[in-house]
């Protein structure tokens, strides 16, 4: 029996320029060596230029304050680099724990991954 994981991230197929790397994200955002993993690799793609980048959270069902923790390490990588986060398709439960930690307001949010790249072309 084939199990989803129960966090997967992966590349976007979608480009908005060469220092923008996007990610779609989905299943459950709980920590865990999935999402430990997906941190390490923006970390390595933000050291290699990619500064600037754009979570699609439309995938995503459920997380928690370790997976938020996860998010907020990729919002200091991202501003260390003097870049910065972007989210797109957060649902409610997701916003509500992003407001809870106080990442929604410093992290910028739209409803689309369209949305969200255009905000970061026009940066």
């Amino acid at each position: 029996m084939n199990q989803k994981p129960p966090f997967a991230a992966a590349p976007s197929d979608q480009t908005c320029g060469p220092a923008i790397q996007i990610w779609h994200l989905s299943g459950k955002m709980l920590g865990g060596t999935c999402c430990y993993d997906f941190l390490e690799t923006v970390r390595e793609n933000v050291e290699q230029g990619q500064k600037y980048i754009i979570l699609d959270l439309s995938g995503i069902s459920l997380a928690n304050s370790t997976g938020i923790g996860v998010l907020a390490s990729i919002y200091n990588a991202a501003q260390g680099a003097g870049g910065f986060l972007t989210l797109s398709g957060a649902n409610d439960r997701v916003q509500s724990v992003l407001k809870i930690v106080n990442l929604w307001r410093m992290v910028k949010s739209f409803d689309t991954l369209d949305e969200a790249c255009a905000h970061v072309k026009d940066q």
